[in-house]
């Protein structure tokens, strides 16, 4: 008799077998991180003797190993096995014999997996995933779309799902759908979508799920009895065969040990939390107070702060500036010669026009409440909704924020070379050069490293923003993860369990959001001296301190941190010497703006988008990628201030003569190190009167260079074999020249290819046959040597 058990990152999973392979019992229960307490408990269900050999999953065998076994439980075998368990998602793929032939997985997000669906659960205060399950099968009514690449932005929809009337049912239901199209979209873009696939892991028994997945892929899904225990039950079958690693016999007794932490010393990876070289202002010197909005739809709090008191003032003309965010919309009020004197802040909450006529509204009754009626200058927009906003205001200049907010933080400190964002639900990295921005880069669709991972932390450990910073001074802190917030959940759980406190979790989750911002937003080897960090979160000291430490140097923060976009608006109305405004007036905010949502379908980030009719035009705005409404594709955010690649083919966009006459066709792939010199050679081929064809570029051409391949080659290798493949079908010869480099990596080389690039011509040659192999001109150019080398080298070539 033998007991496999398998934990995972959730939940503890067993199965006791005899010696025939029966199954005398099971156990699978969530754990909650508290692994050795879970184990005693199964122990005690299970009756389970000392005595009893047991195999663990992660020592015995790996889990897809552990699935294949299991897979043919009793005795029928499947080609395909979904695994989703609450972590990970896979799709295991055997061979004629039944073995392992090739798998695909998940990237390291919690997006589609059974984590992700336990997050949504508590945010809707069901008391568990059964009831989810009970829920979302008993629908009948719209099932709405749900974004499922991200957690945080799973929360932005749930409220606008719950403002739009869908019942608690349809929520769920709309939750699984987006959850099966993830899985489906990510594992079987090009795969055989036909035949019976077995469904394992914890998610396998929520049936709706399972429907959805079936009816995408057109295939038939089956749910084992054991489908959530299939890693346990492989790893105890292997064990009676005989089958898996050598291992040294555990007794359940050794194992709770081996789990329980009770008597552990606690252990940091991070030092404590303290700022040293940097001035950091004091933000509770500023006067401030709540605004409560009476606009319809909005009713929310506007946070003010007076700068300074414009009756002491009296500015007879001021500037507006409205930075209108995913998460939260701001606004400044500034004199003639760009002395703040108010900023409002509020949350947006996918309301953006309630929004600014809040602050618009908070503004008139200050100027009647202080007889203080200034003429207004200029009004202009920024952040994502600055385009929707600007037409509703007429706006006098609409400005992209990286823009913005680098215009600011040089007015603020002339020497910031460069510049750390972090909003709410995005991040973004500005490099500056002589007060120009030279390269700028934002975060992807994961809210991991924002403002709302820290409030989504905060929230679970029931501790107020304005509380964070003085809580998490001076401490150490355990290391967590740093990509999204089913993760951090995760360990929040173990590390309380092992006796952590919470301010120490605090500071592990300012750590995070650092370490993510800098390995997947910034790029370290770009930041300068003079470092500004901007954005709300700026206001947060103990995450400065956290950036400080590791970055080892001074970092500016202004008393404006969390305005800074709305400030840079002003400073470029200022310098355009904008003095007749366009702008409506603050009476705008009475109103009322024909205004509808939609649901962009072109991805899986179902971005929830607001529409206003104005002037016979529509403008939108909630989405998540760089496209605006009239333009019916996904389009990637730019990330600088123009496109490199773009204003490239621009310069080299020569206008080629078609060849008369010619009798032969020379093609050159678009790949590799061919894709920058098509130019250059598309003039060659035209000065000798010869036709030139390139490859056009094709996702299919990857796939059939893999098969070409015959070897693990990197993605652009394989890409090379599909283009050079493709050629073949419609040109006489394909010229692939050969560029051999010394091992020299000095400055004076204009350029460093790496070694597959450099011999790529010579091993993508050998496709086919010797009639083909014949059709390759292969010359080997050195333009380090004398032209006359090079030169003599392509001629005979030729």
């Amino acid at each position: 008799m033998i007991l496999g058990v398998d934990i995972g990152s959730m939940t503890i999973s067993a199965v006791r077998l005899n010696d025939i392979k029966e199954i005398t019992g099971t156990f699978y229960e969530v754990h909650h991180g508290q692994i050795g307490k879970c184990l005693e408990q199964m122990a005690s269900q299970l009756d389970i003797e000392n005595r009893l050999d047991i195999a663990l999953t992660s020592e015995f065998t790996d889990i897809q190993t552990a699935l294949i076994r299991a897979s043919s439980y009793p005795d029928k075998e499947f080609d395909h096995i979904l695994h989703v368990g609450a972590e990970k998602f896979y799709l295991v793929i055997k061979d004629a014999a039944g073995r392992y032939e090739s798998s695909r997985t998940n990237t390291s997000c919690a997006a589609g997996t059974g984590s992700f669906l336990d997050q949504q659960v508590k945010r809707l205060e069901i008391q568990s995933i059964e009831e989810f399950c009970k829920l979302a099968e008993s629908n009948s009514n719209t099932v709405p779309d749900i974004a499922s690449r991200c957690s945080v932005f799973a929360k932005t929809d749930l409220i606008h799902a719950q403002q739009e009337g869908h019942s608690p049912a349809a929520i769920c239901d709309g939750l699984c759908r987006g959850l099966a199209k993830n899985i489906t979209d990510t594992l079987f873009h090009d795969s055989a979508r036909n035949g019976e696939i077995l469904f394992t892991g914890g998610v396998s028994k929520n049936q709706v799920v399972a429907a959805y997945i079936s009816e995408m892929l057109q295939s038939q899904l089956i749910v084992h009895q054991y489908s959530h225990l299939f890693g346990a039950l492989g790893t105890g079958l292997l064990a009676l065969e005989g089958s898996g690693k050598d291992h040294d016999r555990k007794t359940i007794e050794d194992l709770i040990k081996n789990f329980s932490h009770d008597t552990e010393e606690r252990k940091y990876y991070y030092q404590a939390l303290k700022l040293s070289l940097s001035q950091y202002p004091d933000f509770s010197k500023t006067m401030s107070w709540d605004h409560k909005s009476a606009i319809r739809g909005s009713e929310k709090k506007i946070e003010v702060e007076m700068f300074e008191d414009p009756g002491r003032e009296n500015p007879a003309s001021i500037y507006i500036g409205f930075d209108i965010g995913s998460t939260s919309t701001k606004a400044l009020i500034s004199t003639a010669d760009n002395l703040p004197l108010i900023g409002y802040y509020t949350y947006t909450s996918g309301k953006p026009i309630e929004a600014v006529y809040s602050i618009m509204e908070a503004l008139e009754k200050f100027m009647e409440k202080h007889a203080w009626y200034p003429a207004i200058l200029g009004a202009g927009t920024t952040g994502s909704g600055r385009k929707l906003i600007g037409k509703i205001l007429n706006a006098d200049i609409v400005l992209d924020e990286i823009t913005a907010h680098a215009r600011a933080a040089i007015h603020l400190n002339k020497d910031i070379d460069t510049i750390i964002e972090i909003g709410g639900q995005d991040a973004k990295f500005t490099v500056l050069r002589d007060g120009e921005v030279v390269f700028s880069q934002m975060n992807a669709v994961c809210a991991a490293g924002t403002g709302s991972f820290i409030e989504e932390q905060a929230l679970k450990l029931d501790v107020s923003l304005a509380a964070y910073a003085n809580r998490v001074e001076g401490q150490k802190a355990p290391l967590t993860s740093d990509r999204c917030t089913v993760f951090m959940e995760r360990d929040i759980n173990n590390f309380i369990n092992e006796g952590y406190s919470v301010d120490e979790l605090l500071a592990a989750v300012l750590y995070s959001v650092r370490d993510n911002y800098l390995k997947k937003v910034a790029m370290e080897g770009m930041i300068g001296k003079k470092v500004c960090f901007q954005g709300a979160t700026a206001k947060n000291k103990a995450l400065v301190a956290a950036f400080e430490q590791k970055l080892g140097r001074e970092i500016f923060v202004s008393r404006f941190c969390h305005l800074t976009g709305a400030y840079g608006i002003n400073l470029v109305m200022q310098e355009e010497k904008i003095r007749k405004s366009q702008f409506r007036g603050l009476q705008l905010y009475h109103t009322r703006i024909p205004v509808r949502t939609e649901i962009c379908e072109i991805c899986n980030n179902h971005c929830k988008l607001t529409i206003a009719h104005i002037n016979d035009e529509e403008v939108a705005y909630g989405f998540l990628c760089g496209r605006d409404y009239k333009t019916p594709k996904y389009v990637a955010r730019e990330k600088a201030g123009f496109r490199l690649l773009t204003e490239r083919k621009k310069s080299f966009d020569t206008r080629i003569e078609n060849i008369r006459g010619s009798k032969i066709k020379i093609g050159i792939p678009t790949a590799l190190h061919m894709f920058e010199e098509i130019p250059f050679w598309r003039v060659f081929f035209q000065e000798i009167g010869v036709e030139l064809i390139t490859s056009n570029t094709d996702k299919s051409l990857l796939k059939a260079g893999k098969h070409l391949a015959g070897a693990e080659f990197c993605a652009p290798i394989e890409s090379m074999y599909g283009h050079v493949k493709a050629l073949t079908e419609k040109v006489d010869y394909i010229f692939l020249p050969v560029y051999i480099e010394t091992r020299d990596r000095s400055a004076a080389r204009e350029r460093n290819y790496c070694y597959y690039t450099q011999f790529s011509p010579s091993i993508v040659s050998q496709i086919g046959d010797e009639k083909l192999q014949e059709r390759f001109i292969v010359p080997e150019m050195d333009f380090s040597q004398s032209p006359k080398i090079y030169k003599t080298a392509l001629y005979r070539s030729l």
